[in-house]
């Protein structure tokens, strides 16, 4: 089959770009034949809240032969990709969809591409928004009316997705382990490159440091646990982490907490795992109105 892959690719950085690589890498390897192209603009920058979009130079990450042909944001460039993408005569055209903001551009491109009888198929890790914007029904539902099938990474996905679309074909999916981080090291040698004594038991929390995440439900949470518990917080912040030092100022817990904000290379992820003895990954089910400790408002991303 001929596939045109149209999604984030290196030389941007992150799990999706990750995910992306790996996928086209499995689909020649069950010999498909592949295009992938991807973003000269993903995000603009003002509405982008990390430090980069891109890889850096000591990254790790799997290059990816991609032409950048599509910006998010100008409509000249959604119609030059899909006459491009037409070019290749692909029998599928593979996309992916993890937030509204994409809908305009990457629907437009699947509309005109389907119209010459190229099969738009869209994997899609999200539905429903973490952070709502009066944007994300119209230019969500715009996304799923130019697609034919999709593929939900989980059950939940799906379920959204039929809410929106009842009639779409769908098949989940679930979201894979990511393999690619390298070997374990010796749990006590890689507390000790954390700064954590020999002892203590380690709590890990991973990934993009957002305000919907809840991190500042389980730095309050550590108050109920053992003394002898040590959170570990490593990842990028995106917006304001105000709400965060406010959290450890409450909780008075600043001593049993071990901060590495920032965005953490794929090399140095086996550290953190290593360390840990469990993943916490929390979830904010206090609506927005609701009364709680006042907390800043992180972009969307």
């Amino acid at each position: 089959m001929r596939i045109s892959f149209l999604s984030v690719f290196h030389p941007f950085r992150g799990g999706i770009a990750q995910f992306n690589a790996r996928l086209l890498r499995e689909l020649r390897t069950g010999g498909h034949t592949v295009s992938p192209r991807t973003f000269t603009t993903q995000y603009p920058s003002f509405l982008f809240p990390g430090t980069s979009q891109f890889v850096a130079e000591k990254d790790t990450a799997q290059p990816v032969d991609a032409p950048r042909t599509l910006s998010s944001i100008s409509p000249p460039t959604w119609s030059r990709t899909a006459e491009a993408i037409i070019a290749e005569k692909p029998d599928v055209l593979l996309t992916r969809f993890w937030m509204s903001f994409f809908g305009p551009s990457l629907g437009s491109v699947a509309r005109r591409v389907r119209k010459e009888g190229i099969t738009p198929i869209a994997v899609v890790d999200n539905i429903v928004a973490h952070e709502g914007r009066l944007i994300d029904k119209p230019f969500t539902r715009y996304f799923l009316n130019s697609c034919d099938g999709f593929i939900a990474l989980s059950e939940s996905v799906r379920n959204d997705l039929l809410k929106l679309r009842p009639d779409a074909r769908t098949i989940v999916l679930p979201h894979p382990h990511y393999d690619h981080f390298g070997t374990a090291l010796p749990k006590e040698e890689a507390q000790h490159a954390l700064g954590i004594a020999a002892g203590r038991r380690v709590l890990l929390f991973f990934g993009f440091i957002r305000e919907y995440k809840g991190l500042d439900l389980l730095v309050e949470a550590m108050k109920t646990l053992p003394s002898d518990i040590t959170l570990v917080v490593a990842g990028e912040p995106y917006g304001d982490m105000a709400w965060y030092e406010r959290a450890i100022h409450r909780t008075n817990l600043r001593e049993r907490i071990v901060d590495r904000i920032g965005y953490i290379p794929d090399q140095e992820v086996p550290l953190y795992f290593s360390a840990a003895d469990a993943i916490v990954l929390p979830t904010d089910p206090v609506p927005k109105a609701a009364s709680r400790p006042s907390r800043s408002i992180s972009p969307s991303r």
